[in-house]
């Protein structure tokens, strides 16, 4: 984008430099924890992260988004403990995927839970975690009608709770 080859991009921002670049947030989410059916956690209706120590984790890679992952751990190391990581993916799809296998449970956004994949289930989570967002991104100088009517179709569409639908 800031090289001119995008006029918008609708992304993950979490710990990324935006200066110079105008934004509106499309989504906000929490975390939900994503677990074999067959998980002993799986029969509570919440889960408190401090919960998840010494349960294996998938978690989305470090090099994709470093800012969020440390926010991520810090909320564990919060909670008193590292938790144990035992695979990184690319896609919370791969997420929802390994976790079906039985490999670990993973942090997921809440939307998430509309996967209804065999061998899963969503638990919300209680502690200190960052939300999961997503941005749409633009550079003011160059709306383009076409740029207008695409963050205004965006704005019809956010959801955020708690704040006004207007970019």
């Amino acid at each position: 984008m800031l090289a001119d080859r995008l006029d918008v991009a609708v992304v993950r921002v979490f710990g990324h430099d935006t200066q110079g670049l105008r934004q509106m947030l499309f989504l906000r989410e929490s975390y939900v924890l994503a677990l074999p059916d067959d998980h002993a956690l799986a029969a509570q209706e919440r889960i408190h992260i401090a919960q998840l120590k010494g349960v294996p984790m998938i978690f989305n890679q470090r090099l994709a988004q470093p800012a969020l992952y440390r926010s991520l751990m810090g909320a564990f190391h919060k909670a008193g403990f590292e938790p144990e990581v035992v695979q990184e993916v690319n896609t919370e799809q791969s997420t929802v995927a390994l976790v079906s296998t039985g490999m670990g449970a993973a942090l997921v956004p809440a939307s998430s839970a509309t996967d209804r994949r065999s061998g899963v289930v969503f638990r919300p989570l209680d502690g200190e975690l960052p939300n999961w967002e997503i941005t749409a991104l633009w550079k003011g100088r160059r709306e383009t009608p076409l740029l207008r009517r695409f963050l205004d179709v965006l704005a019809e569409f956010r959801s955020v709770p708690g704040e006004v639908a207007a970019p």
